[in-house]
């Protein structure tokens, strides 16, 4: 059915997308056949060419997806920060999944009760997204110190930084999953596959930040500017435990 105004916002149409509400100009009439050849199909195919596509390029290619999307290539990508939200949520939902079908517990010499002791791995537990989060600013402002060729605003490096977690959360999805496999298995290749999923984590600042800017520096120029944003990294997280220290009133520290 052909429609000279928008049934959405009854503009006038002058193309195949109403360019006030942004509708499609050929809406019609739901049927079966319609139903399912496209909103069921077209879900299916866009939830694949969305939220997959970009989980996909995440994983292997950070880089290059947060600079496409820097400029201005974004249509083929789902809002990466919406879908970091829903990786750290299924990651959070593995973790008491499978904590609960394994009752796994802390072993008494894992607890501690000591009021002068912080532990910070039982903080970032009950943080997890708070935690991650945090992170944005500091690789942000750390990148934008060190990368400036690009001429990436601090917004910018901002969106870099979160593909980099985005990459690294995902990629953690499967470290989790493998924890859990060896944790009741003596099979020594899921341990292995286990240490090697880590240092990969370890290493998606490397990976996202050479795709994004390798066209600006050589290796080496790009070697010790990453290896300082590790030591600033480190740096800044002592500080913050420091003043947590202070804060706080603890003495020690503590991390399981």
């Amino acid at each position: 059915m052909s429609n000279h105004s928008c049934l959405n916002c009854g503009k006038p149409l002058t193309g195949k997308f109403c360019q006030h509400c942004g509708q499609r100009s050929d809406t019609h009439r739901i049927t079966v056949k319609h139903f399912i050849m496209h909103d069921l199909l077209h879900g299916i195919w866009h939830f694949e060419r969305g939220i997959l596509f970009t989980l996909k390029n995440a994983l292997l290619r950070p880089g290059y997806m947060a600079a496409n999307y820097i400029r201005g290539k974004r249509i083929q990508y789902y809002n990466f920060f919406y879908l970091l939200l829903l990786v750290l949520g299924f990651n959070v939902l593995t973790t008491l999944s499978f904590e609960k079908i394994y009752n796994i517990e802390a072993s008494p010499a894992e607890i501690n009760t000591s009021n002068d002791v912080l532990d910070i791995t039982e903080f970032i537990n009950h943080n997890f997204k708070l935690s991650l989060f945090l992170c944005i600013p500091f690789f942000s402002l750390n990148s934008l110190c060190l990368f400036r060729k690009p001429r990436f605003n601090f917004a910018e490096h901002a969106v870099v930084a979160g593909v980099l977690l985005l990459c690294g959360a995902a990629w953690y999805i499967l470290l989790n999953l493998l924890y859990y496999i060896t944790y009741y298995s003596s099979w020594k290749i899921f341990e292995i596959a286990g240490t090697v999923l880590l240092f990969i984590i370890l290493l998606t600042p490397v990976l996202t930040y050479w795709q994004a800017t390798r066209k600006q520096y050589t290796a080496g120029g790009f070697l010790w500017r990453i290896i300082l944003w590790y030591v600033l990294l480190l740096a800044e997280a002592g500080i913050i435990t420091y003043f947590a220290l202070l804060i706080t009133g603890k003495r020690e520290i503590m991390i399981n």
